[in-house]
């Protein structure tokens, strides 16, 4: 038989427009907001000029043709001149992997672009601005998705980042990602659940801990699990029903089995091997 069958591991990637808007600026307007904010906002600047600068980074004059980000999580001023203000359109944006794929463009290293008037991405942004003006329906949603992925997709091939996450900047994630784990496996966390709070994908944060800790993310937390039931099976005399909860297990009889796959004993063996 010829032909062709392949299966696929990519991750999904999830950017949700949560706003937009435009402003025509008045001379020297400055934004009065919240100005840590919780998602991403690209401003596109269609007329005049202003100055616009990410907390401990030196003020940047922006003309018409340029775009600057508002990060997530990270203090912007920005400001409109005095006899030239500045008109722009703004998209808001969040979703699971969008730090990942800002990280990988010149974005991530100055949250601005000069001169992106006429390029690919730039286009698309202006599409997609069009587009959120249009009446609702599947086939509007469907084509503001088409244009979101294809405005990022232009993003990272014709503005590229010089140079991948220091070595400072993985590690930090790392410890992020322990620190999350550590304080939300009794909660039941899946690896899901971190690759969201940290907006990484699964196979970034993956690379993660095979690098840094020369395991899984999966395992990393099964042993956290192990590790805490084998210390309560010894010292305390808690059925094996609230152990399991206690560690993130929503039935014992899926806690009794990753137990005995991990000590090699059932719970109930195990304590009676161990009692102190």
């Amino acid at each position: 038989m010829n032909g062709e069958y392949r299966t696929l591991a990519i991750d999904s990637i999830e950017a949700d427009i949560l706003f937009y808007g435009l402003e025509r600026c008045r001379p020297g307007h400055v934004f009065r907001g919240n100005n840590i904010r919780s998602n991403y906002v690209l401003h596109f600047i269609l007329q005049g000029q202003g100055e616009f600068a990410v907390a401990n980074q030196h003020l940047t004059t922006l003309h018409a043709g340029d775009i600057f980000l508002l990060p997530k999580g990270k203090p912007a001023f920005y400001q409109a001149d005095q006899s030239e203000p500045w008109t722009y359109f703004w998209i808001g944006f969040n979703g699971l992997n969008i730090d990942t794929i800002l990280e990988k463009t010149k974005l991530a290293q100055r949250y601005f672009l000069k001169d992106v008037q006429g390029s690919r991405f730039a286009n698309t942004l202006t599409q997609l601005y069009q587009a959120l003006h249009n009446e609702y329906g599947l086939a509007n949603d469907l084509h503001i998705k088409a244009l979101t992925f294809e405005m990022f997709f232009n993003l990272l091939n014709e503005f590229p980042g010089s140079k991948s996450p220091s070595h400072n900047q993985t590690e930090l994630q790392f410890q992020a990602a322990v620190n999350y784990l550590k304080a939300n496996y009794q909660a039941g966390c899946t690896v899901t659940d971190l690759a969201h709070h940290l907006a990484l994908s699964r196979s970034y944060v993956y690379d993660l801990f095979k690098r840094y800790a020369n395991s899984s993310p999966q395992q990393f937390l099964t042993r956290q699990r192990m590790e805490d039931a084998k210390q309560q099976l010894i010292t305390t005399a808690l059925p094996i029903k609230e152990i399991a909860s206690g560690v993130g297990y929503s039935d014992t009889y899926t806690f009794s089995k990753a137990f005995k796959r991990y000590a090699g004993a059932s719970p109930n063996a195990y304590r009676q091997q161990n009692r102190l």
